[in-house]
Formats: C-alpha cells, sequence, structure tokens
C-alpha cells in the first residue's frame, strides 16, 4: 500500500510540472559562445519546470545539462537556480515565413562579439540565409557593432500545425503531371511492344548449345574474378604492411560529438582533428563498450565547433555505437 501511495504522489508531481510553460508568450532569450562547450543558454528554474523539460525544449540530454553544470546525477536544482544549456543552432527556424506553422516559439538573440560579421554569423554561427539575418533585424547595411544583439532565429515550442502543411497535390507543378504523363505512355507503349514479341516465334538454340555457352561465360568470369580478386587482395595486403611499416600507430582519448544536422546516414565517416583524410579510425564506445571502423573524411574546421571536441561522427557511427548523447567521451586507435 505504501508504495502504491509513493507512486501516486510522483505521478502527480510530474504531471504539475508538465503544466509549467518554460518560457511566457512574447518572450526572448540570447544565447552565448562557451569556448568549452559551444553556444549556452542561462535558464533560472521556475516552479513546475523539470531538467527534462529543459532538455525537450533545447533537444538535448539530461546528462548533457548535468555535465554542463558540473553537477552529479543526483544533484537536484532548485528554484531560481541558474542552469546552463547546451544550445544547438539546428534547432532553430530562421524564416520568419515559417513562424505561421507553430503555435509557439520564442526569439533567440545573440551578442556581436569582435571579429563576428554578417558572413560568419549567418554561414558559420547560426547557418541561414545571409538575407534572412539582415531582414529579421531591419538592416539597412552591414556594419555590427560589438554587442549588438541579433535575432538569428526563433525557438519552437510546438510542434508544427498539421493544417499547415501543403497539400501533396496542389503542391505538384504542372511540368510533373506532364513528366509523368510521358512516363505513363512510355510505359503503355513497352508494353504493347513486349505483347508483340512475345507472340512472334522464337529460333532458339539446342538446349545443349546454350548451357555449354552459358557454362563458358560462367567458367570465363569465374575465372578473371578470381585473378583480380587475387591481385586485389595482394595489393591491399603490401599497402596495409607497408603503413605498419613506416606509420606510428596511436593510440588516444577524447570527446566526440554526434553532429545531427549531418545529413548522411548511410555512411560511416568522422572529421578528425589531426588525422590525414582516408585514414581509418578504430573508435571504441568504453560505456557500452562497442567498437566501430569509420574513414575521416576531413578536419574539424577551426571556429565551427568548440576546442573541446575531437571527433566529429556521422549518424550511422552513432548508431552503431548506441550513443544518444551529443557528446561522450571515446578511446581511438589510428595509423598516422
Amino acid at each position: 500500500m505504501k508504495t502504491q501511495v509513493t507512486i501516486l504522489v510522483l505521478f502527480l508531481s510530474i504531471s504539475s510540472f508538465g503544466q509549467a510553460p518554460i518560457f511566457p508568450d512574447n518572450s526572448s532569450i540570447v544565447v552565448h559562445s562557451d569556448p568549452l562547450y559551444g553556444f549556452t543558454y542561462t535558464h533560472e528554474l521556475k516552479a513546475k519546470q523539470t531538467i527534462y523539460s529543459l532538455a525537450k525544449v533545447f533537444d538535448t540530454s539530461v546528462n548533457d545539462i548535468y555535465q554542463l553544470n558540473l553537477k552529479d546525477k543526483d544533484y537536484v536544482f532548485q528554484i531560481h537556480e541558474n542552469v546552463k544549456i547546451p544550445f544547438q543552432a539546428f534547432t532553430l527556424i530562421t524564416d520568419n515565413k515559417d513562424l505561421q506553422r507553430y503555435e509557439a516559439f520564442v526569439e533567440v538573440l545573440y551578442a556581436v562579439k569582435p571579429k563576428d560579421n554578417l558572413f560568419r554569423i549567418s554561414r558559420v554561427l547560426f547557418p541561414q540565409s545571409m538575407d534572412h539575418l539582415i531582414e529579421n533585424n531591419n538592416m539597412s547595411d552591414y556594419n555590427l557593432d560589438i554587442g549588438d544583439e541579433l535575432i538569428v532565429g526563433w525557438l519552437p515550442l510546438s510542434e508544427p500545425i498539421k493544417h499547415m502543411n501543403p497539400d501533396p497535390i496542389s503542391s505538384i507543378s504542372i511540368a510533373s503531371i506532364n513528366h509523368l504523363k510521358h512516363q505513363l505512355n512510355y510505359d503503355r507503349k513497352s508494353l504493347e511492344n513486349l505483347e508483340l514479341e512475345l507472340k512472334q516465334p522464337k529460333k532458339s538454340l539446342p538446349l545443349t548449345d546454350v548451357r555449354s555457352s552459358k557454362n563458358d561465360e560462367i567458367l570465363k568470369f569465374e575465372r578473371e574474378l578470381e585473378t583480380n580478386t587475387e591481385i586485389e587482395t595482394a595489393e591491399a595486403k603490401t599497402k596495409v604492411e607497408l603503413t605498419k611499416s613506416t606509420a606510428v600507430l596511436k593510440h588516444n582519448s577524447g570527446v566526440a560529438m554526434w553532429d545531427k544536422k549531418i545529413s548522411d546516414r548511410e555512411n560511416l565517416f568522422v572529421l578528425h582533428k589531426t588525422a590525414k583524410v582516408n585514414t581509418m579510425l578504430e573508435i571504441y564506445y568504453p560505456l557500452l563498450d562497442r567498437h566501430v571502423q569509420a574513414q575521416v573524411v576531413g578536419n574539424i574546421p577551426k571556429g565551427l565547433y568548440s576546442n573541446e571536441i575531437d571527433l566529429i561522427i556521422s549518424h550511422k557511427v552513432a548508431h552503431q555505437l548506441g550513443v544518444r548523447d551529443a557528446r561522450f567521451r571515446v578511446e581511438m586507435k589510428y595509423f598516422d
């Protein structure tokens, strides 16, 4: 009975917390650049607000928030306590015409720092069209002053309104319709020609000749395949042996980041701080005891991510490692 009462009290507490809005209507927030963690937002915790609800709004994890605030997972944040939250630029709506698709959102501001300019802000810090940045801030020129607070976008607080989605039928262009008509006519003619071809009598080779011809082709193909495979295998082994004899095996640990802005979901690749392009990297995730091999396709661009990041991983690498957090520690091995 005592256990049931405890569960009921906990359920009511969670329900009451979920009813508190994170931001009032027509509010705005200011995000700051942190040398270690990228962009962050500092939020004063209100009554009936939870770390979980904050993580959900900012598309981050509870674990990331605790790590950013240097708190243990058992720590309980108090009302009116300032909580730092990782901020991801990809969560922003940057075109004000898209705001009509959301019932609630909050304006996001960024204070201009030394060496900032419109190009850097719109292409590197908060990716968007420079025209959107100029239009959203009613700018008459390209000049910026240190400390100016620019609207860099809006953070959605609700799911898109379903009835605002474009009608798939009305969105089809005349050109698309004509293309479909042409394709249908082409397919119809192809079927008619195939039908006529099937009706005509065929001259066929004797069964023994057909089998003999096919067997010869198969044997020839298999011999070529075996020869090519042996050559490729020998070349690959030679390259590996040369690499091992001239290169040094590096084994170190560092902070990896799963950048969800990377749209490629099919390939195993990474960006590394210093490793050469095309290097094969073995990544080990100690928390789940998982390994994966991925190819280095480039070095991490300077200024785009915080300095603590040693590795940027693709979606498929994150999936095979089983990670859920945006940042996590890994061990790496590769020849350099």
